[in-house]
Formats: structure tokens, C-alpha cells, sequence
């Protein structure tokens, strides 16, 4: 309860809304909407107990109580009196809206007087889409408007606003055709999941009857993008760019034409986790100072000069997974291509002047992520510097050439910020990356 009520507050602190949805996980594995309880009234009085803790809860600071989440064998005509007195007595602790959240298949069917106690009703949109590795966006909307259409029907019969309480998508091959469900065969791809979300946000639009959709799921400790994890999470993935187009605002008003502009996310960069890099703690998209448009990369530093942890840190975008691959997954033949960027250093950032911080870009190749870095710049405060790497084999001046660096297979393109040789000291700060291009490759 702690944590929940840590996390609401944490939540709040940062400008968001905040929701708390109590869900029935079955030990066995049997999906929640197929419950038989040997016992009713145990079984009742159980959920009672959890979803009014659960409310009591919310009433600290969350501003929507959802009282069930897809119960559909337990949520029928015959139990519905339950549900009427379950959300009665929720409202005595909390005093914000409440909905219920009903699966895609049983929406339809929800008794009209638990949909007369709640605020709003929610849908979980686990609509099937096209089969096929990545559809196109067009075909995906296409998809969504019979769903649409019938949720439109549905609500005009109770006048209900409607909450999309959960939409998601595993981050596999084909995931549009059962979104309800993980296949742990099949092939890691973001490039459905990103597609799917657009086409949800194209095809639903915002409709008079919509009260909002919210995204299943965030994780609050997610795995290094490394992992090609095939979850539903859409972090450090295409999808969460799109998202941020979505939701955020963040493209439209500027004009960096970059192939990493940073108008619309963080765009797949993350931090470096190796324990010798580890001086960027964070990296988000940012309205802060930008060198071209509206949107930069923040490198959130906290660089200690002579710890063997945090004397240096990198960010990094692994090319392979963001759709720019001909084939996804492979490296990629940049021979002879130049990557350029542009960095902002704040106040504070430039260390001992003496021996100055710096930064420079880098690259890994297949096998073996062998190592190219460009040569180092020193920061300047308060303006913007230029960052160059040449993906070949010559060594570079101020910087570091593996033998085995191989141009023709990049995997992973970054930049590298560090605390100057035989300084000490430390700096807790920003500083901010665009204009990321590399040659030869598109926007």
C-alpha cells in the first residue's frame, strides 16, 4: 500500500492523471473472465475486500477507480446487484469517477444498471487486426472501423461516456492478429506494435462519446532495450515515439529534418548500462534548447571525475530495430558514411578547465561490437558544439579504432560525455543532442 500510495503521489509531481485498476491474475493461468468460484459468496466477498482496499487507495490522490477489470463470467445479469452495491460502497471512500473495464468481447453484454452506477464505462480494445509481419497504417484503420462503429452503436444505447481502458499490442510479428495474447514463438518486432498504435489513434480519432485510451502496459523497471524483450511495453521502442506523437504534441512545430531530430521522442536512444559508462542516468525528449525545430535529446549527467562508474556515460540507438534496416535485426553497410551531430552544453558542464569535459560520437559493428570513436570535442558553455565520425577504418585523430571495427556491419551509433583525464571534478546536469545525421541514410 506504501509503494501505490508513493507511486500516486510520484505520479502527481510530474503532471500526470493517475487511475488505479485493481486485476484478478488466476494462479492456475485461467484467464480472469472465465472464473467459476466453488464458492460465491467467498468469492465475492474476497473481491469486495480487495477492490475497497483498492478504492481506499485511489482516494489518495488518484482521480479514476476502476472497480473491475475484465470478470466477464462474474459480471453477468445475475450478479449485477453485486456490482451496483460493490461500486455504492467504493464511492464512501472515494469520491472520483469509476468505470468498469470490460474486455472487447464482453462489452456488449455488461448489465444496463452497472453501467447506470459508473461514471464511465471502459472498453479494453483487444480488437483483432489484419494478419501479416507489419500492415500498413492505412490497413489497420481499415480494421478498426467496424469495432468502431459498434462501439459508436453501443454507446448511444446508454449515453455512457467511453474510456479505452487498455490498448496494446506485444512487440512481435504479426501481433494485430490476437493483441489479447503474448505468442513467446514469435518473431521480436516493433514495427507492427508502432503501426498498430498509430492506426488505433487514426481510427478512433476523438470521437464525441471518447473520454480518453489509456496504453497497456508501462513498466516501472524495464529491461535494456538490448533485450529485445516481446512484451507489450512499448519503451525504447518505435512505439513509444509514436506515442509521443500522439499524445505528447511533440512533432508538427519544428522543422529539424535530421534523421534524429528529436521532434517527436527520445526515438529509440537509451542509456549505456555497462558499469564502466554509466554517467548518464537518463535520456528524454526535451523542449529545452534545440539547435534545429522545437525538440532535442536530454542526456540527464551525474559524472564524477575519477570514479571508476561515473567518469564517463553514453546513450546509444541500436539501428537495427528502428525500420531503417533492410532487413530488421541486421547490421547495417554504412562504409564511408559521416555521422554529425550538435550538442549543448549548459553552465556548469564544462568541469575543470583545465582538463575540460567532452564528448564524442561512436559506433559498434558486427562482430563482436567492435568499437569506433570519432575524435573528442571539449564543452563549451552555453553553445552549441560540432560532433563528427567517419564510419571507416582510418584511425581517428583524439579518439579509438578496434581492429576489427567493420564499417560495412553497424549495429549501434552514440555519443560518449566524460569527465576530462586527471579531473575530478563532478558534474549533475543536462546536456542536450541534436541534429543527429548519418549519410546516406533517410530522415
Amino acid at each position: 500500500d506504501a509503494a501505490v500510495a508513493h507511486a500516486i503521489g510520484r505520479a502527481r509531481a510530474l503532471g500526470l492523471r493517475v487511475g488505479i485498476k485493481p486485476m484478478v491474475v488466476v494462479r492456475s493461468g485461467e484467464f480472469c473472465g472465465e472464473i467459476a468460484p466453488d464458492s460465491l459468496p467467498a468469492w465475492q466477498a474476497s473481491y469486495r475486500a480487495f477492490a475497497l482496499e483498492a478504492a481506499a487507495l485511489a482516494a489518495q490522490g488518484a482521480e479514476l477507480f476502476v472497480v473491475g477489470t475484465e470478470l466477464a463470467s462474474m459480471s453477468t445479469a445475475q450478479y449485477a446487484d453485486y456490482w451496483v452495491s460493490l461500486i455504492a460502497e467504493a464511492r464512501e471512500s472515494f469520491d472520483g469517477l469509476i468505470t468498469y473495464a470490460a474486455n472487447h468481447d464482453e462489452y456488449q453484454d455488461l448489465p444496463a444498471s452497472i453501467i447506470g452506477a459508473l461514471d464511465l464505462v471502459g472498453v479494453d480494445a483487444y480488437f483483432q487486426l489484419p494478419a501479416g509481419s507489419c500492415p500498413s497504417v492505412s490497413a489497420l484503420v481499415g480494421a478498426w472501423r467496424p469495432p468502431v462503429d459498434d462501439l459508436a452503436r453501443w454507446q448511444a444505447s446508454h449515453g455512457k461516456p467511453v474510456l479505452i481502458t487498455e490498448v496494446g499490442y506485444p512487440s512481435t510479428v504479426g501481433c494485430g492478429e490476437a493483441p489479447w495474447r503474448q505468442d513467446p514463438e514469435a518473431a521480436y518486432s516493433e514495427c507492427y506494435q508502432a503501426r498498430a498504435f498509430q492506426a488505433a489513434s487514426d481510427a478512433i480519432g476523438w470521437q464525441p462519446w471518447l473520454a480518453g485510451s489509456l496504453v497497456w502496459h508501462w513498466d516501472p523497471h524495464p529491461p535494456h532495450p538490448s533485450a529485445r524483450i516481446r512484451a507489450y511495453s512499448p519503451q525504447y521502442k518505435l512505439g513509444q515515439d509514436v506515442l509521443a506523437e500522439i499524445w505528447a504534441g511533440l512533432p508538427g512545430a519544428g522543422e529539424d529534418e535530421s534523421l534524429f531530430g528529436f521532434e517527436r521522442g527520445a526515438m529509440c536512444f537509451v542509456p549505456q548500462t555497462y558499469v564502466d559508462s554509466r554517467g548518464i542516468t537518463e535520456v528524454a525528449a526535451s523542449r529545452g534548447p534545440a539547435s534545429a525545430g522545437v525538440g532535442a535529446l536530454r542526456l540527464d549527467c551525474g559524472l564524477v571525475g575519477g570514479h571508476p562508474n561515473l567518469s564517463k556515460g553514453e546513450a546509444f540507438v541500436d539501428l537495427r530495430y528502428i525500420g531503417i534496416a533492410e532487413t530488421e535485426g541486421q547490421p547495417l553497410d554504412l562504409s564511408g558514411s559521416k555521422v554529425t551531430a550538435k550538442a549543448y552544453c549548459p553552465a556548469g558542464s564544462l568541469g575543470d578547465p583545465s582538463h575540460p569535459n567532452g564528448l564524442v560520437l561512436w559506433a559498434k559493428s558486427a562482430p563482436g561490437g567492435a568499437s569506433k570513436y570519432g575524435s573528442w570535442q571539449n564543452v563549451q558553455e552555453g553553445q552549441w558544439i560540432a560532433l563528427e565520425l567517419t564510419l571507416d577504418k582510418a584511425d581517428p585523430v583524439d579518439g579509438w579504432l578496434d581492429p576489427l571495427f567493420e564499417p560495412a556491419a553497424i549495429e549501434l551509433v552514440g555519443v560518449k560525455v566524460g569527465v576530462g583525464d586527471a579531473s575530478s571534478a563532478q558534474y549533475a546536469g543536462p546536456i542536450y543532442l541534436d541534429e543527429l545525421r548519418i549519410e546516406g541514410l533517410p530522415r
